[in-house]
């Protein structure tokens, strides 16, 4: 019985070849949350000729609470990428580092080459504040696995997305200029962001979605108005179900159940409005701007549509 044995007993079963007592041991470690065995486990988790050994003693040392800021500064230079992995997990465990740690988890983020670190940068970043967060998805952005791994990309915008109203500012000054257009991960997390933007209904939001538009070039123009059109096809007002002439309302629905309610959202500013009625009345032929045109209020719009329906032969 693991209960039974010391906690130098402990460690030593942690060397086994028997996975099921070495996982027994670390959760008696946990359990007794003692500090003692703090250097042997640094010890084992350091050495780089295991690395299931490596990752028993990062366990362990977490498990024991002696996983903290110094050590994570070796262990993230491991050679074995599944030490680094879960340093980096423990690390956004912690919801928050101090700025020489955000600094590290930056630099490896530029450097990694393992698609599970780099996965996992991503999703500690989601855990970590804006300002700790967002370097290491800015790093990450540049890399071959924002562009080529099937899953990575998503974990880096679902980072991002998870900053979206707190560090608005802050992701306009990574986005919001001519570079973002010329690469390709860059481009298609500020499409994401015009849409995600637009689609929230709000001054603030059409603010930010206007200034990304803005920054893109002439090449950008027809993804961005697709991004922008999706948006604002989005601001949903709420879902209702199939009609039933008010029967179930009346005769069937519990008074307790909770009630829908309308999603209400802004009109447009001004300057997305007056950047929409620019653009279709240059292209007013395009269905894109001309459908943008109608979600914009654009008052010529809704007469040239009917115009245009009248000229259909039935």
């Amino acid at each position: 019985d693991v209960r039974q044995r010391t906690t130098a007993e402990l460690v030593h079963l942690l060397h086994g070849d028997n996975h099921w007592l070495a996982t027994r041991a670390l959760v008696e470690m946990a359990h007794r949350r003692d500090a003692s065995a703090a250097s042997s486990l640094l010890e084992m988790a350091a050495q780089t000729g295991d690395e299931q050994l490596a990752l028993r003693g990062l366990w362990g040392l977490n498990a024991v609470g002696g996983f903290n800021a110094s050590i994570a500064s070796t262990l993230l230079k491991h050679p074995h990428a599944y030490v680094r992995y879960w340093t980096v997990r423990l690390l956004g465990d912690q919801r928050s580092v101090d700025a020489a740690t955000a600094a590290m988890l930056a630099e490896l983020a530029s450097r990694e080459t393992s698609a599970p670190v780099a996965a996992q940068l991503a999703c500690s970043a989601k855990r970590l504040p804006a300002e700790q967060a967002l370097p290491i998805l800015d790093n990450l952005l540049d890399t071959d696995f924002a562009e080529n791994d099937e899953r990575i990309p998503w974990l880096i915008w679902w980072g991002l997305e998870s900053k979206a109203e707190e560090a608005r500012k802050q992701l306009l000054n990574l986005f919001a200029s001519p570079a973002t257009w010329t690469q390709k991960a860059r481009r298609a997390n500020a499409l994401r962001f015009i849409r995600r933007w637009s689609a929230q209904g709000d001054h603030a939001g059409y603010g930010a979605a206007h200034r990304l538009i803005q920054s893109a070039g002439p090449g950008a123009r027809q993804e961005v108005h697709e991004a922008l059109r999706v948006g604002l096809s989005e601001r949903a007002t709420g879902l209702h179900g199939i009609g039933q002439g008010g029967l179930f309302g009346q005769q069937a629905a519990e008074n307790n159940e909770p009630q829908v309610r309308a999603r209400q959202f802004e009109p447009l500013t001004e300057e997305l409005s007056n950047y929409i009625r620019r653009i279709w009345t240059s292209d007013p032929q395009n269905i894109t701007l001309l459908e943008l045109a109608i979600r914009g209020n654009v008052e010529q719009a809704y007469s040239h549509l009917l115009a245009r329906l009248e000229d259909v032969d039935p």
